[in-house]
């Protein structure tokens, strides 16, 4: 007469789980929350501000780069100099050669990347 065999025991004292028993279902998530109108105007006002704040930064730096005085209040403007070594390809391949550079280049994996396009629907017409 055969004896049942019994489900092997973990060193913990559980059993191990039986291949036969169904995976749990997975977690049910909430839906995510909707992107508002307002949150999408919002975000283009503050990328237009950081154009606008770019472009007035530039025309800043190259007065005072001039020689321009800063107008007597509260603020103050100056240019602060620093340097820093960039490795572009161009320079990498002038030092290695290009069938180097580009045989480093295949080794390194890809960086995924994620763009926010917002597009004004007014705007698109049927053709």
């Amino acid at each position: 007469m055969e004896q049942a065999r019994e489900t092997p025991v973990q060193p913990t004292g559980r059993q191990w789980p039986s291949p036969f028993t169904p995976t749990p279902a997975p977690p049910v998530l909430p839906p995510p929350q909707i992107v508002t109108q307002d949150e999408l105007q919002r975000l283009q006002v503050l990328l237009h501000q950081r154009r606008e704040a770019e472009r007035l930064r530039k025309s800043i730096l190259e007065r005072l780069a001039d020689g321009a005085a800063t107008e007597d209040g509260r603020l103050t403007a100056r240019i602060r100099q620093s340097s820093c070594r960039r490795i572009s390809r161009s320079a990498l391949v002038r030092l290695w050669g290009e069938e180097y550079v580009e045989s480093l280049r295949r080794q390194i994996p890809e960086t995924p990347q994620a763009h926010l396009v917002i597009e004004d629907q007014s705007c698109i017409a049927d053709l």
